[in-house]
This record gives C-alpha cells, structure tokens and sequence, in this order.
C-alpha cells in the first residue's frame, strides 16, 4: 500500500485484542511486534477499580481488591494524587494515622501525626475521698489526637465534709507537667476556679481569687456545678 502520515490513517477498532501487528524500528531495522507483546508482563488491575472506588487491602484471599503490595510494582497504581472516598476510612493498625511531616515543623514539634479521634460519655466521680456520689446531668468528651475536651453538668449532694472539692474520673489521664485550667458556672454562692492535675485524672476545685485557696466540699453542698477543661492526653 502507498505510504500515508499517520494523521491520515483509518482508526483502528478500539479495545485491541493484543493480536495486532504493528511495525517498530529495532537495531536499525523495521521489524514487526505485536500488541500483546508491548503489554507483556505489565499487570493491569481493573476489578479493583469500581463504582465504590479503590480498596486497598492486604488480604490476599480477597480478589475484589489491589494489594498493597501490588501498589509499590511496576504495574500499581504508583502515588495516588487523590482518593474519594464513598466509605468511612478505617484506621488497620493502632498508633497509625494520618502523618504530616511533609510540613514544616516549629522547632519544639514532638509529632506529626494525627492517630485518634474518640467521643462520647464519662462519668464524674468524687475525687476527695469523701465518698460522694455527685448527680450527673451530663458528662461529654471529644478526644482529637492527643487533646481531649471535657464538658460536664453535676450537683454535689447535701455534705458537710470539709476536704477539697475534687472531681475524678476523667476519660484520658492529663500529661506529666500539664496542670491545665478548668471554667466553672455554678449557684453555690463562691467563685470558683480550678485545674487538672498532671499524671492523674482529675479536677481540683479553689477559689477565682487563687487555684491555691481550697474549696470544700461543704461549700459545694447541694450546688450545680457547669465545667469544662481541655487538656492535652498522657
């Protein structure tokens, strides 16, 4: 046949079944290769690649999916820009998350990785050793990495024991040298303020004036009490 440019060339039917024969310039000389033969050993992953999105597993009984594995070889996926997601992501491992040391740091960073996120409810506790059993309307926390956000409603009961109002039973322990501070509403007549206690996992109760003046559970007694505290996780 005449020679044509490859702009005036009939379009071939389309997929290609990879019996084709194309011509190539190997060493100098045209020779002839097949499709197939351009495809060899080059795995293509397509039951993975569905209306639900990609699933990545390291379960090789399941035949739906692309390995993990199979998206570091030649033939993967490589780096993948983007992912929608249709489904929750689920965290496989403990400690593992999502790692943003592609940032720069400040210079006091001890980590870039964001590993937990948790909600839910706890119950305050009497922290005083009196033994007191505090009313709870509501007790609320938000856990997102290592800072965790305490929120709580509770009415002391009818006391007049004179040691430390203290509020226990924190979700999470609150980090070594970390003493952070507590906001109070309350009725009971005195303004209060307060603070978490490092390596443990309560509230101590003083006065607005000073953390250092004490605050009694006698003067608590019968009181609502509204607090909140954020503090960073042991």
């Amino acid at each position: 046949m005449a020679d044509k440019k490859i702009s005036a060339l009939t379009a071939s039917t389309t997929p290609l079944a990879g019996s084709e024969v194309l011509p190539i310039v190997q060493s100098g000389a045209t020779v002839k290769v097949a499709v197939s033969d351009l495809t060899a050993g080059r795995a293509v992953a397509t039951a993975a690649l569905s209306a639900t999105g990609i699933v990545l597993t390291t379960d090789a009984t399941d035949a739906s999916s692309t390995t993990a594995a199979s998206m570091k070889t030649a033939g993967g996926l490589g780096v993948v820009k983007k992912i929608y997601v249709g489904d929750n992501i689920v965290q496989a491992t403990a400690a593992k998350g999502m790692n943003f040391t592609a940032n720069t740091p400040q210079a006091g960073m001890v980590s870039q990785l964001l590993n937990w996120y948790e909600e839910g409810n706890w119950t305050p506790t009497d922290g005083s050793g009196a033994g007191l059993t505090l009313a709870v309307s509501y007790a609320y926390y938000v856990r997102v990495g290592k800072q965790c956000t305490i929120n709580m409603f509770i009415t002391y009961p009818a006391t007049a024991n004179a040691a430390q109002a203290t509020i226990g039973g924190l979700p999470f322990t609150i980090a070594s040298s970390n003493y952070p501070p507590a906001t109070f509403a309350s009725n009971s007549g005195t303004a209060l303020s307060g603070f978490g206690n490092a390596t443990a996992k309560t509230i101590s109760i003083g006065t607005a004036a000073s953390y250092a003046v004490p605050v009694t559970n006698a003067t608590l007694s019968g009181a609502n009490l509204v607090i909140s505290l954020t503090y960073v996780v042991a």
